[in-house]
């Protein structure tokens, strides 16, 4: 860390991040001391605080403490092991292959369309919204999300406080009277017979509702959150993951006949989650004084940046070469307990994300490579590639990367040549350093 507590980034892009808040910053760069932050008591959640008094004001991932832990264990039956099984081998490959059939009858597409349309049908079976099985109730409900997206991420915008906050107020009455409140009023009425077998959020909620105190707005703002953390962050991850394997097909060409294989696209999602976190920053605040096991002291009050881009790219864990992507990468056997395949993308300790089983699947096992996997396999089982003629452009009005439209091309089959579009051009994310 500098001395003046600043975040050491090296892009304008990344630099950005410490001026994200004008209060003082300590920013946590290194493996070791990130995954010591993720896992200490005396740290509060400080992340969102920008929608804490909007759509995620006390959901799971801003809570502390007993309501943390009354929460998660109220949600687990979401991520049963029968429930995640089916859901990865049955429920989204089924849909990712009837979307992209769809979507991409022309032959053509937007990669982040697609992929955003499939993350949200994901979205909606995991928090249980009804009439979300067409394209057309899947672009509605997708909609209406990236704007309760803006609101959530707001301290990342570009653009105006209250413009994005009366976008955000539209949005979140359209969702509710258009898919909350039809879903919850059925699950409401299954809830006194069906408790047992609950398996979506609305459903689990509802029938504790009661018991817990939450009423339907308290519903509609974990549904929010489950929503954002489930349709946005895959999304995001299967583009950058695709343009990555597309990048090291198109230079390690007798890869190519492995895109139909789970455990090789598993760890290509890794290795892009590795790289590419969907949270790429996390706040937390120190409830007490403590020192982290560096030596590092943390003083009563101060507000920590958990780097994770920063952290994932380690070299001291992932090698020299630990800013390129590599689905074959060794992680050091000394240390497997504690870094996984996709670094800190999903955390670690009391905030580790309640789905990352469901997106990452169980590592190095074959059948259970998560739903991340299946849509990637589902995509270049259509044969899916760079578009030869358009070139990828990056969103605007937020300081974290992302691609406004990927366009892609679609093959009859998984056979289609990858190598040609992948060679041809060089994408506005190329620069790997750029993120340091």
């Amino acid at each position: 860390m500098n001395s003046d507590g600043a975040c050491p980034f090296q892009s304008a892009q990344a630099r950005s991040a410490s001026d994200a808040s004008p209060e003082q910053v300590t920013w946590l760069t290194t493996y070791d001391e990130v995954y010591d932050a993720f896992t200490r008591a005396e740290l509060l959640q400080a992340s969102y605080d920008g929608a804490k008094d909007t759509l995620f004001a006390d959901v799971l991932i801003t809570l502390d403490g007993p309501p943390h832990i009354r929460r998660r264990q109220l949600e687990m039956p979401l991520v049963r092991r029968e429930s995640v099984s089916s859901m990865e081998t049955v429920l989204m490959p089924a849909a990712a292959k009837e979307l992209i059939a769809t979507l991409a009858s022309s032959g053509e597409g937007d990669l982040v369309e697609i992929s955003r349309l499939i993350s949200t049908r994901l979205a909606a079976q995991v928090v249980g919204l009804d009439d979300c099985d067409t394209v057309e109730g899947l672009e509605e409900l997708a909609r209406l999300m990236a704007k309760l997206h803006e609101g959530v991420v707001i301290e990342w915008s570009t653009r105006p406080r209250e413009q994005v906050l009366a976008e955000v107020a539209v949005a979140r009455d359209e969702y509710r009277s258009r898919f909350l409140e039809p879903s919850l009023r059925r699950r409401q009425g299954l809830a006194s017979t069906d408790r047992a077998h609950a398996s979506d959020l609305i459903h689990v909620l509802a029938s504790e509702q009661g018991a817990h105190g939450m009423d339907t707005e308290g519903i509609l703002r974990e549904s929010v959150h489950f929503l954002v953390a489930t349709a946005h962050t895959s999304a995001t991850v299967i583009v950058h993951a695709c343009h990555e394997i597309w990048q090291w097909i198109a230079a390690h060409p007798d890869d190519a006949t492995k895109l139909t294989d789970p455990l090789f696209i598993q760890a290509c999602m890794n290795e892009a989650m590795r790289l590419w976190p969907p949270s790429g920053w996390q706040f937390r605040v120190a409830a007490r004084d403590f020192t982290l096991n560096t030596g590092r002291s943390i003083q009563r009050g101060e507000k920590l940046g958990l780097d994770l881009i920063s952290a994932n790219r380690d070299v001291a864990i992932f090698g020299s070469d630990a800013n390129a992507f590599d689905p074959y990468r060794r992680l050091p056997a000394h240390d497997r307990g504690r870094v996984a395949p996709f670094g800190l993308a999903f955390g670690v300790g009391a905030h580790v994300c309640l789905g990352k089983r469901l997106a990452a699947g169980a590592q190095g096992m074959a059948g259970a490579t998560g739903v991340l996997t299946a849509i990637g396999l589902a995509l270049f089982a259509a044969g899916c590639k760079p578009h030869p003629a358009k070139l990828p452009e990056e969103q605007t009005g937020t300081r974290r990367h992302q691609y406004r439209t990927y366009p892609v091309i679609f093959a009859s089959s998984a056979k289609a040549n990858v190598l040609d579009a992948a060679a041809a051009r060089t994408s506005p994310a190329e620069n790997r350093t750029s993120a340091r």
